[in-house]
C-alpha cells in the first residue's frame, strides 16, 4: 500500500550524516508498514521489536556506547551494520527506556547510519527523559491514510491524476465529478486506517470494515490502561465516548462529562491528543499569521483521528450504509467537516506537528458564524467553509470576508485585490467571485498544492 510519506523520506534516506527519525502517530496508522518499506531501499535491513525481543533490552543495561551497540546488535541479527548500507528501526521503544536513551549517541558516534525509531505512548515516555536529542533527533508525523491515498491504493490512480489538473475554470466533467463522490463515499465509511482500507480492498464489503473498526477501537480502549498511572482508565473512557461523536461541534466540558471535574476531563483529552486518538481545532481571531498567536486554547473542537472509526462510534453500520446511498442523508453530524480536518492534518509537512484553527464571530453574538477552518500559505490566511452537500448559504464566510475586509493577511485575488474564502461540497469547482468552490474530494489540494491552486494563471 503506498504512503506518499514515502516521498518526502527521500531526502532523509540520500543524506550521509542523518539525524535519527522517530515516526510518531497512533497506533495502527502504518508506522512499521512504512519502517519496512524503508529497509526495502538499504542493503542490509534490522528490524528489533523491544516488546517482543525482552532479552534484547539487556544490552542496552551499561554503557550506552552507539558502536558496542551497533557491534553487539550486528551479532545478535547476523547483519552487517555499515553506516551508508545498513538501516536500524527500534520499534516499540517506548518498552526499553534505555534504547531511547542511546538515539543521541548514534548520532553523535556513528554519523552515516540511518536509524528509525517508533512506538506506542512515545509522547509520555519522553517527557520522562530531560533534553530528549536536542539537535540529534527528528520526528515525523503519520496520520492514517488519506482520501489521495485512498485512491491509490484502490488503483484510481486515473482518477486522481484528473482531479489534480482540474481547476476553477477547468472543473472535472460530471461523470467523473460524481465518481469521485462515490468514492469519496466509500473513504468516508472505511477510514484511512491501513488494516481497514486493505480489508476493503481485498473483500469489498462493509461488515469486514466494520468488523476491522470494531476491533480497532477496543483496541484503543484496551490501551487505556496503559494510561491509568496518569489518568485513571475510568476517566479516559468517560472523556473518549464523549467527545469521538462530537466531531467539528464546540465543546464545553460540561457536554463531556456530568461527572467529572474539569481537571480530570483536561487530563484525559490531553492524554488522548498525545496518544493521537484526538486532535483539536482551536478559536483563532485570525488577526495576522501566525494564526496560533490569537489562540484561545478554552475554545477547540475534537476531531477523532478517523472517519472510519468515527462512523462507527457514531452508530452508523454497514447494512444502513448499504441500504442508504444517499451522500447527503448518510451525512450524519459534522463528518464532512471531519473529513476536512483530518485531510488538512495528512496533507501538512510531515516535520512538524500540524495545527488546525477555526474562528466564530465574538464580537456580536446577535450575529453568530463561525469559520469551519482557516490555513495558512507564508504569510496569508484563507477562510474554509465546509458543507455537507451542494448547496447551503454562506453567511458565515460572508461576514468574515466583510469584517476581515482591508487586512494585509487575508489571502486576495491579484488582479482584483479582493480577498476571498473556500466553499468545500459536493459542488464541482468554480469561481464566484469572492467565493471558490472546491470538491470536498479534492480538500487535499488546499494543503498539499496551495500555491498552484490559487496563483495558477489558469484558474
Amino acid at each position: 500500500m503506498l504512503r506518499m510519506l514515502l516521498n518526502n523520506l527521500e531526502s532523509w534516506l540520500s543524506l550521509k550524516a542523518p539525524k535519527v527519525l522517530m515516526l510518531r502517530g497512533a497506533r495502527q496508522v502504518g508506522k512499521t508498514f512504512l519502517a519496512r518499506e524503508l529497509g526495502k531501499k538499504f542493503e542490509n535491513y534490522i528490524e528489533i521489536n523491544f516488546e517482543e525481543e525482552k532479552k534484547i533490552h539487556a544490552i542496552f543495561d551499561g554503557d550506552l556506547d552507539a558502536r558496542e551497540l551497533a557491534r553487539k546488535i550486528s551479532v545478535l541479527k547476523k547483519t552487517p551494520v555499515v553506516e551508508g548500507q545498513t538501516l536500524i528501526f527500534f520499534d516499540e521503544i517506548q518498552s526499553c527506556p534505555n534504547a531511547l536513551r542511546s538515539l543521541r549517541f548514534f548520532y553523535e558516534k556513528i554519523p552515516g547510519l540511518h536509524v528509525l525509531c517508533a512506538g506506542s505512548l512515545l509522547e509520555f515516555v519522553l517527557e520522562e527523559i530531560p533534553s530528549f536529542g536536542v539537535g540529534r533527533i527528528e520526528s515525523l508525523f503519520l496520520f492514517p491514510l488519506s482520501f489521495k491515498e485512498f485512491l491509490l491504493a484502490s488503483e484510481n490512480g486515473a482518477l486522481l491524476a484528473e482531479i489534480e489538473s482540474a481547476s476553477f475554470g477547468k472543473p472535472l466533467s460530471t461523470v467523473l465529478h460524481d465518481r469521485a463522490i462515490e468514492l469519496l463515499r466509500e473513504y468516508l465509511f472505511v477510514g484511512g486506517l491501513p488494516e481497514a482500507v486493505s480489508a476493503w480492498i481485498e473483500k469489498r464489503d462493509y461488515a469486514s470494515v466494520a468488523r476491522v473498526h470494531q476491533t480497532l477501537i477496543s483496541g484503543y480502549r484496551d490501551d487505556f490502561a496503559k494510561y491509568k498511572r496518569r489518568v485513571a482508565v475510568h476517566d479516559i473512557d468517560q472523556v473518549f465516548a464523549g467527545t469521538a461523536g462530537k466531531a467539528g461541534t464546540r465543546v464545553k466540558y460540561t457536554s463531556i462529562s456530568q461527572s467529572l471535574n474539569n481537571r480530570q476531563i483536561k487530563s484525559a483529552l490531553d492524554l488522548l491528543n498525545k496518544a493521537g486518538i484526538l486532535h483539536f481545532a482551536f478559536y483563532t481571531a485570525a488577526s495576522a499569521v501566525p494564526l496560533a498567536a490569537q489562540m484561545d486554547q478554552r475554545m477547540f473542537k475534537p476531531l477523532l483521528n478517523d472517519c472510519g472509526l468515527y462512523q462507527r462510534l457514531s452508530g452508523v453500520d454497514a447494512a444502513s450504509w448499504v441500504i442508504n446511498t444517499s451522500w447527503e442523508n448518510t451525512n450524519k453530524g459534522n463528518l464532512a467537516e471531519l473529513f476536512v480536518g483530518l485531510e488538512i492534518l495528512a496533507n501538512s509537512t510531515p516535520w512538524v506537528r500540524p495545527e488546525l484553527f477555526f474562528w466564530e464571530n465574538k464580537s456580536s453574538p446577535a450575529s453568530a458564524a463561525e469559520i469551519d477552518y482557516l490555513i495558512t500559505s507564508k504569510d496569508k490566511f484563507i477562510p474554509l467553509e465546509v458543507k455537507a452537500g451542494a448547496s447551503g448559504r454562506l453567511k458565515s464566510l460572508s461576514l468574515f470576508l466583510d469584517l476581515k475586509k482591508g487586512s494585509p493577511s487575508l489571502i486576495t485575488e491579484e488582479k482584483t485585490a479582493q480577498g476571498y474564502g473556500i466553499k468545500l461540497s459536493l459542488d464541482n469547482f468554480a469561481d464566484h467571485g469572492s467565493v471558490k468552490f472546491v470538491p470536498l474530494y479534492a480538500a487535499y489540494r488546499l494543503v498539499s498544492d496551495f500555491t498552484r491552486v490559487f496563483d495558477s494563471p489558469d484558474l
